[in-house]
């Protein structure tokens, strides 16, 4: 008897609140003197709490910011004048202004200075109102009722923008009003495009489920709205800022929960309240979800993606033409898993917001996990020892324990200031890029050192291909980690490069392995011909990883699951070329 829940693709972090979050953690990190947000950064609690954590003060009155001060500039933005008296302030002002936002308060200036009257529909004590209204000096009304139309003088040109937040269907009230009284009247409509997605988005949604629960915060005002929405289309519909609010009595019994978020909402608080969602019990039993969690134990726990490596160690052998031994599998196999948990849970904090159920299972099963990858470790170095050369054993010796040292300071602290890190992990990008070449040298140099001989380019090649397959799924999840990782200070290759970058780097290195693959395995110059076969696995990567660029709420557990599906698919492939 378990429930199922659907989740609103557009739900989370819009644009414009990403952006200002992003910058303003990228600012803290930086250390360069006191920060202070003008005002909330965005509505929601749970965010502020973490900046006040970080040591982010929230200020009001830009008279009270000191000198030296670094003041970011809200999502929202500010009123022309504010900024600048924090200027004249002398304080480093750092805007993080939604562009779409800073887009209306273009039209409205525009449109102010050929003396146009400015109707702003929306919230007049908004942040975002009060901010487009001073860009429009003196000739302003914000309107957020048809009473207030009375208010607008009948003797002058208008332009109407909207609030970007504002629902659509009354937005249309409004203007299609406004035009029916007055005679010259131009309409710009300012709702965000992510406004419009989500509400329709609802409306959808609202058709396929029993109830739909909206996460945001209480005074965020696209949040309220989407409540508004789902409301109108008959489902009930509860607004929760966490998990802590869901009430289960009224939600038990209940087939089908839809769940939808506020654009200021961080993806942690969404996976919490879906995570206890799940756990309720419905009205239907299934014998696909007990599947989902026996799914969400072999990735949570990393076994899936242990297999994963090993049986890249069938491609391996197959690529440079060596015979296959059991043990290849075994101690890629175990090194990946005890690497990954060992290393996931000595770095437990940024886990806390990029995936809090495997947090969750980390907790309770932490002293047992790290036990049991320690005897892993010991039992893959006993493999090698003596089922392998000795070769293989000093390899992997030294490869555990570059893995161990991962998270622990090694550079002396009088050179700390200099190179600005102490530990392999806070060197910028190193997550990225030593995942990768860990998969790619164990899963490449123990076939080979084993066998022995001179290494050629068909090694090289080969690790390459490990390399850069390791390195797509790699980049592709710390894609979805940006949140978390930038709360922690972490500089992956996402947070260095920024998303864009990241997102061209990862098709161009796909593209790049697709084109070396089939050149290597067509001219069967290194590469046997039958190796251009794994282009299939590989072109089936492709499209998980492009989907999850458009679907960044892409449920984390399936996901991670069907991209390593590639890599078992490479194996069976390899293991069917061999034998």
């Amino acid at each position: 008897m378990i429930m199922r829940v659907k989740i609103a693709r557009a739900s989370g972090f819009c644009m414009g609140v990403r952006r200002a979050v992003n910058i303003v953690l990228s600012a803290s990190n930086k250390k360069n003197g006191k920060l202070f947000t003008f005002g909330p950064l965005i509505h929601n609690p749970q965010v502020l709490s973490l900046l006040k954590e970080k040591g982010i003060e929230i200020i009001d009155d830009p008279l009270k910011i000191p000198k030296k001060g670094r003041v970011v500039i809200r999502a929202h933005g500010v009123p022309p004048d504010v900024k600048e008296i924090i200027h004249r302030q002398g304080a480093q002002i750092i805007d993080a202004t939604c562009p779409k936002v800073a887009k209306v308060h273009a039209i409205i200036k525009k449109e102010a200075e050929r003396g146009r009257f400015i109707v702003i529909i929306g919230d007049p004590n908004h942040p975002e109102v009060k901010g487009l209204m001073g860009s429009a000096g003196k000739n302003v009304l914000a309107v957020d009722s048809f009473e207030k139309l009375s208010l607008i003088p009948t003797n002058e040109p208008i332009t109407v923008v909207a609030q970007t937040t504002q629902n659509e269907e009354f937005f249309n009230q409004i203007q299609n009003e406004i035009k029916r009284k007055f005679s010259e009247v131009s309409v710009f409509n300012t709702i965000c495009d992510s406004t419009h997605k989500r509400q329709r988005e609802v409306k959808n949604l609202a058709k396929g489920v029993d109830a739909i629960v909206i996460v945001g915060g209480k005074n965020s005002a696209n949040t309220r709205r989407l409540v508004e929405v789902a409301k109108e289309t008959g489902v009930n519909a509860y607004h929760i800022e966490s998990e802590k609010e869901i009430k289960e009595e009224r939600l038990k019994n209940l087939s089908i929960v839809g769940v939808t978020a506020g654009a200021s909402t961080p993806n942690w608080v969404i996976s919490q309240v879906v995570e206890k969602l799940e756990k309720i019990k419905g009205r239907e039993s299934s014998f696909f979800i007990w599947i989902k969690r026996f799914r969400n134990f072999l990735v949570k726990s990393n076994i899936f993606i242990a297999g994963a490596a090993g049986m890249l160690t069938f491609v391996s052998c197959f690529l440079q033409g060596f015979l296959f031994r059991l043990p290849f599998f075994f101690i890629a196999f175990g090194y990946i898993f005890s690497m990954h948990l060992i290393n996931r849970l000595t770095d437990i904090d940024a886990i806390k917001f990029n995936d809090p159920a495997r947090r969750e299972f980390y907790e309770r099963y932490g002293k047992v996990l790290i036990i049991f990858s320690l005897i892993v470790i010991v039992m893959i170095l006993f493999f090698a020892r003596f089922y392998l050369s000795f070769n293989p054993f000093l390899f992997l010796f030294a490869a555990v324990v570059i893995g161990l040292g991962y998270n622990f300071p090694f550079i002396p602290s009088s050179w700390v200031k200099k190179i600005g890190f102490s530990k392999i992990k806070e060197i910028p990008g190193s997550k990225t890029l030593f995942t990768a070449i860990g998969w790619g040298a164990i899963i490449t140099f123990i076939p080979y050192l084993h066998y022995g001989g001179d290494f050629s380019i068909k090694q090289l090649s080969t690790f390459i291909v490990m390399f850069l397959v390791a390195f797509i799924r790699t980049a592709t999840f710390d894609m979805r980690d940006i949140q978390g990782d930038l709360i922690v200070g972490k500089e992956t290759f996402p947070i260095v490069l920024g998303e864009k970058r990241s997102k061209l780097l990862i098709t161009m290195t796909i593209l790049f392995l697709s084109i070396f693959l089939f050149l290597l395995s067509a001219s069967s110059f290194i590469f046997p011909v039958h190796a251009i076969f794994f282009l299939a696995p590989i072109g089936y990567l492709a499209l998980l990883v492009f989907a999850s660029f458009s679907n960044p709420f892409w449920y984390t557990y399936s996901l991670e699951f069907f991209i390593d599906i590639a890599f078992y698919l490479m194996g069976f492939i390899a293991l069917f070329l061999m034998f």
